[in-house]
């Protein structure tokens, strides 16, 4: 029991990694396209500069997942071809608890 407690623990920990990995991109440049828009809200304070920003997010977000695209894929593929044995290991853990 004490092994299937840390298997899920490890596992846990490497599908949050995966999920930061593949947000990364989107997450970066989300980010820095807010910082633009506040430091643009800052000098020309007749903009509604929220308002622009929820549509630009949108498509720059999407843009930049489309782009990434090839590189989620394989990513994703590595991972879930090192998940295999993994889920083999789990079985066998469930099996023996």
């Amino acid at each position: 029991s004490q092994g299937l407690a840390q298997y899920l623990i490890n596992m846990t920990a490497e599908v949050l990694l995966l999920g930061l990995k593949l947000s990364a991109p989107v997450v970066t440049v989300i980010l820095l396209v807010n910082l633009t828009f506040g430091m643009l809200a800052r000098a020309v304070p007749q903009l509604n500069a929220l308002v622009v920003s929820f549509a630009a997010n949108i498509v720059i977000g999407l843009f930049v997942t489309a782009l990434s695209l090839p590189a989620f894929m394989s990513m994703v593929n590595g991972a879930f071809d090192s998940y295999m044995p993994e889920i083999e290991r789990f079985m066998r853990l469930l099996g023996s608890a």
